[in-house]
């Protein structure tokens, strides 16, 4: 039930994100203004990158970024609370293949 519930989000974000960044870019009418929106942007696609690799990883694997690919978690502190997930072996599979992923939509982003 949780993973059809996580499914659906991810799939309504990727969905709602495209309008919301032509929406903004849209109501921009400075020139400099409408490139800071569009790094934030940028920004925001970065972070949230680093968010699914973080719970993806974690929930398979119990392990974070820090584990996998420590030149990207900078040093900064390893996440707070999270758990790995009790998962049948074919569904744990693919959510860390989810996780390996966003580790390689971060790397090509940096």
């Amino acid at each position: 039930m949780a993973l059809h519930t996580l499914f659906i989000t991810v799939l309504l974000t990727s969905l709602v994100l495209p309008f919301l960044v032509t929406r903004s870019n849209s109501l921009e009418t400075n020139g400099s203004a409408s490139q800071t929106a569009e790094s934030d942007l940028l920004e925001f696609a970065l972070n949230l990158d680093f968010l699914e690799a973080e719970f993806f990883l974690v929930g398979a694997e119990g392990r974070g970024l820090d584990a996998y690919a420590p030149e990207l978690a900078n040093g900064g502190p390893p996440p707070i609370g999270g758990r790995r997930a009790n998962l049948d072996p074919d569904i744990k599979n693919v959510t860390f293949q989810f996780g390996l992923i966003a580790i390689g939509h971060i790397r090509f982003s940096l």
